[in-house]
């Protein structure tokens, strides 16, 4: 199973060709819920409706106790190291580690958060 971060979800709605193969196995944390969604609210209806079918089927990981104590650590190892990363990609990167799952990326912040939470990435280029 592979867990897709928003970066990732918004190139498989627009039919990125480097996820093509990845239909069968895509789980996305809760937080990617809330980017999608947050974004599809501003965009038009269409766009609306097609992150939510996305999204309705696919495996949604919720938060959970151990995420959020995985998400402050790594938050705050990375402000001892001088770097400054959104919640939001640390919350899924700790959903990655902990699932047990390959994280699948286009956004760089990930570089970084991997030398704080372990996790398996792949990284993609826009």
């Amino acid at each position: 199973m592979l867990l897709f971060d928003t970066s990732a979800a918004i190139e498989w709605l627009r039919g990125n060709e480097k996820l093509k193969d990845k239909e069968s196995s895509i789980a996305v944390s809760v937080v990617t819920v809330y980017e999608l969604m947050w974004a599809a609210e501003r965009k038009s209806q269409s766009t609306f409706k097609k992150t939510k079918e996305f999204l309705d089927n696919i495996l949604v990981i919720d938060m959970s106790r151990d995420i959020a104590y995985e998400t402050a650590h790594g938050k705050a190892q990375l402000m001892n190291l001088g770097l400054e990363k959104h919640i939001e990609d640390l919350t899924i990167a700790a959903t990655a580690n902990l699932h047990r799952l390959e994280l699948i990326t286009f956004d760089t912040d990930f570089k970084d958060i991997a030398r704080v939470i372990p996790i398996n990435y792949t990284y993609y280029e826009f």
